[in-house]
């Protein structure tokens, strides 16, 4: 089974009585293989890992993969990518790849588990597909974006608005995210009243472009701080530069 969006796509497999096996590829990280199973094993260990030709494949020989942890809980199995890498070209080949150990309850048998690659080619063209849709970023990327405003304005500039674009296309593919919180800030140039007022347009300039853009399903939060909170010293026109600015979190 495949479920694909823009921020992750999982290649997944059942396996009766036992669990289920995943290949996962998310935004900003590479191909991870994950078992997660039913019944959990009650200590760490060790297990065998190879790649075993299917009956039908007569005189192919099988591949050794060496050994691998067993480790406690809910996921005993878990592959960073290159070894998943090399799980899932020999499933897209026709192999079994297959783990053996002893059992988890006292250890006087062995366990097989094969993941078959029956009908994999359409569900793995599907994942592939999905990763090259995957968004060239994740969550720690766009968490906390900081924008910039030219002297008494509130109108977005074009930098600005690449970035913007960014937090806007990460949540109209996140779920997880739920509010999303905007903070305008002004330089000390000016009445402290009028400045508390811009800033707070600044922000509101901020949620009126997202929104524009089609995020319509997180909470906003806004505020305005006006000469507040500087982030660095007004004494100069770069200082100033800094601190006429809008910052925008997003918070899960």
């Amino acid at each position: 089974m495949v479920d694909s969006s823009r921020l992750q796509c999982t290649l997944s497999q059942q396996i009766p009585l036992y669990g289920t096996v995943r290949f996962e590829w998310g935004t900003g990280a590479g191909l991870d293989f994950s078992v997660h199973v039913l019944r959990q094993p009650l200590k760490a260990g060790s297990a065998q890992l190879a790649s075993i030709a299917p009956v039908w494949m007569h005189g192919v020989p099988g591949v050794d993969l060496g050994p691998v942890p067993i480790n406690t809980g809910a996921v005993p199995f878990r592959f960073g990518p290159p070894l998943a890498r090399r799980l899932l070209s020999e499933l897209e080949k026709g192999m079994y790849p297959t783990l053996t150990y002893p059992d988890w309850s006292d250890g006087r048998d062995r366990v097989t588990v094969r993941i078959a690659s029956l009908n994999v080619q359409t569900a793995l063209g599907e994942f592939l597909r999905c990763v090259t849709q995957l968004l060239p970023y994740g969550f720690d990327a766009v968490k906390s974006t900081e924008i910039h405003f030219a002297f008494g304005g509130i109108a977005i500039a074009p930098a600005a608005a690449a970035d913007l674009d960014r937090v806007a296309t990460y949540l109209k593919a996140a779920t997880g995210v739920r509010e999303v919180k905007i903070t305008g800030y002004a330089d000390s140039v000016g009445f402290r009243r009028y400045n508390e007022r811009l800033s707070r347009k600044r922000s509101e300039a901020v949620k009126n472009y997202l929104l524009a853009k089609g995020v319509k399903h997180v909470k906003f939060l806004i505020a305005g701080f006006g000469e507040g909170k500087p982030q660095v010293s007004n004494r100069s026109a770069q200082g100033r530069a800094e601190n006429r600015r809008v910052m925008v979190y997003l918070v899960k």
